[in-house]
């Protein structure tokens, strides 16, 4: 929480000498992190259900590569420095179930994606794996976390490779970087560095610092991790 404070207020990590994108529900949990001290600062109500906390998860199956459980446990922790509620902690445990088996070479698309013990049943179109089946015209780019993760879902389901996935997930429209953002997270941990388009990295900003953090979250021994 301190190094999202440095961001917000110093641009701290970002591609741009200032912070930029800010959501109001991070913008409320870091004034309220500032004022009380308290890491987990994040809304617990109903109404505190974006999808903000979704899209930086990645970084902590790969940590915790040979540890599910203690992945998806620091996951929730994770999502509760900012988003708090029931639907964004129950959408965090399912998703960094769903990537930590693709980073550990799961191929079977229904036993990495169905996984009724971390996401509970009220989420019943994703427990049953409905975005399967389910028509484009089902899906837009929503703020909310329950929506987008089904719609990042559905790209990454529908889809052969990375970027055909995370550019169907642009194409929903609406809160596109953020659905994107949670497909190609999945999407990365399933097709591997090599098949993100070499155009696509030669425009991105910072390449170099996040390759390397990459490694080494990849290559760190969590096990001795304190």
């Amino acid at each position: 929480m301190n190094r999202y404070w440095q961001w917000a207020n110093d641009g701290h990590w970002s591609c741009r000498p200032y912070a930029f994108g800010m959501g109001k529900t991070v913008a409320k949990a870091l004034q309220r992190f500032h004022r009380t001290g308290d890491p987990f600062a994040g809304s617990a109500e109903h109404t505190a259900c974006g999808n903000g906390s979704l899209m930086r998860l990645a970084p902590i199956p790969m940590f915790f590569s040979n540890h599910v459980n203690t992945a998806v446990h620091f996951a929730e922790l994770s999502s509760k420095t900012t988003h708090a509620s029931e639907d964004c902690i129950a959408c965090f445990r399912y998703f960094a179930n769903v990537i930590w088996k693709a980073l550990n070479s799961e191929r079977n698309k229904d036993a990495r994606m169905i996984n009724k013990q971390v996401l509970p049943s009220s989420r019943i179109n994703i427990v049953n794996g409905e975005f399967r089946s389910a028509r484009e015209q089902s899906y837009y780019g929503s703020g909310y976390v329950v929506a987008t993760l089904e719609a990042a879902l559905w790209a990454f389901w529908t889809t052969d490779d990375f970027s055909e996935a995370v550019l169907k997930a642009v194409n929903l429209g609406g809160d596109a970087d953020t659905t994107a953002a949670v497909c190609g997270q999945l999407a990365g941990a399933f097709y591997g560095a090599s098949d993100i388009p070499t155009a696509w990295l030669k425009k991105l900003a910072m390449a170099d610092d996040i390759r390397n953090m990459a490694t080494a979250l990849h290559n760190a021994d969590a096990t001795k991790a304190s």
